[in-house]
Formats: structure tokens, sequence, C-alpha cells
């Protein structure tokens, strides 16, 4: 860990943080990697130059020209923007959601039943159904096989597409230029506390990826949120 990271987990208290609450141990590693992302963008100095370099190489910049951080709004039907920071980088936005984890998934976001159907468009009497059957537990068991294939069918294509732009972008325009829905992905992986590797993703990349898996193929984990709300799905995405 370098000392810019170093400083950072500092000045956060991550040694300390509690797994769970409003200043959560998960939530204070986003903010901390937020933090280091925005420095490897806006300081070329020795420590950070093996990670600054990799994290433009993939994101195919040869060199910063110039770079502004831009404020990041609330989308526009009022909800939290899926994007973390945003800037504009020799010309072009980047807007980038970021995430920090040992798990090998994390929540993405969670939702009450009515704006999933809502959000993604669902008009299938039936799969809205079995979302709502789904909902009321959190899990498959009130599903029978026949269900289960019905949504793994149902999800197939362009509507899966549409569940998983919407969930990890906030909208189911994948031409959106709105600053609050994301078009890179940043995963930092971490071993304990400390970084182990990271990678980014393009929007099209995480959005249509090569293999299908997870709950009925959609490519993200589906189950009720730890506070057991009723009639809420809490998403999960893998950290890849």
């Amino acid at each position: 860990m370098n000392k810019t990271l170093q400083q950072f987990y500092a000045q956060a208290n991550i040694a300390t943080a509690s797994s769970k609450g409003g200043g959560s141990k998960s939530g204070k590693l986003g903010h901390v990697y937020e933090r280091y992302l925005d420095a490897l963008l806006t300081h070329d100095i020795p420590a950070h130059r093996p990670d600054r370099q990799k994290l433009l190489t993939q994101l195919d910049i040869p060199k910063i020209t110039s770079i502004q951080k831009l404020q990041v709004p609330s989308l526009l039907n009022g909800g939290n923007p899926k994007t973390d920071v945003a800037y504009n980088i020799n010309g072009d936005i980047y807007r980038f959601s970021v995430k920090a984890s040992k798990a090998k998934q994390v929540s993405a976001a969670e939702f009450k039943v009515d704006d999933i159907i809502k959000g993604v468009n669902i008009t299938d009497p039936l799969a809205e159904g079995l979302i709502r059957k789904f909902a009321a537990t959190g899990s498959q068991s009130l599903l029978s096989k026949g269900d289960k294939a019905y949504l793994v069918n149902y999800f197939k294509g362009a509507r899966g597409e549409d569940l998983r732009r919407w969930v990890l972008t906030g909208t189911i325009n994948s031409s959106s230029l709105h600053v609050g829905h994301p078009n890179y992905f940043v995963h930092f992986k971490l071993s304990g506390h400390a970084p182990k590797s990271f990678s980014v993703h393009t929007q099209a990349a995480v959005i249509c990826p090569a293999k299908l898996k997870k709950t009925f193929k959609t490519n993200l984990g589906w189950t009720r949120p730890s506070k057991n709300k009723p009639n809420v799905i809490q998403f999960k995405t893998a950290v890849l």
C-alpha cells in the first residue's frame, strides 16, 4: 500500500470502522478508493505512477493534457446518482462508479418492487407476479421450476440488459450523457483491507457480458436487504 492510500485509510479510520451502520467500513472503503482514483488522475507523482499508468492504459488515455473534476448531480427523477466521481479529461467525459471489496460481489442497489416494475418497464403480468413473489421472501423458495425458467427466459437479451443498466447506471437509456449515469466501472479487489488489484470496465462490458449467471441469469444477485424490508429487492454485482 503506497503512502497516499495509507493516509486515506488513516483519515477514514478504517481500522476501527464498524461493518454496519451509516459510517460502515464498506462505505468508508468506497470513499477511500474514490479519493484514490481522484489522486491517480490528478496527481502525477512517483508513488502513483504504476497504478496511474495502469489506469490510463485501461482507459485508453495516452496522456492527460487537461482535467476538470465535475459535480455529480442527482438523477432526473430525484434519485441518488450511480456515478461516484466524474471528470472532463482531454475534452471527454468520464463518469466512474467505484467499488472496493474483498468479497466477490457487493451491493449495487435496492429498490421497491413497484419501482423495479416501472423503471425497467415490465409489462408482462406473469413476470411481474413472479418478481413480487420473489420479493415476498427474498429467495426463490416460493418459485417453482417453471417459474424460474420463465424469469430466465423473460430476462434474456434486451430485457436483461435493461435491468442491469437500470440497476447499475440508473437508466435504461444506453446513450444517456447525464453525469449521474456512469460509463465506466472501476473495481478494486482487496486482500484484507489492502488493495490487491484493480480493473476498469466500460458500461458495455458490464451490461453485455460474454456469459450470464447469477439469479435468473441476469448477472445480478437478487436478495432481500439485511434490514428485511418487505417488497424490496437488493441487487448485488460482481467485483470483476
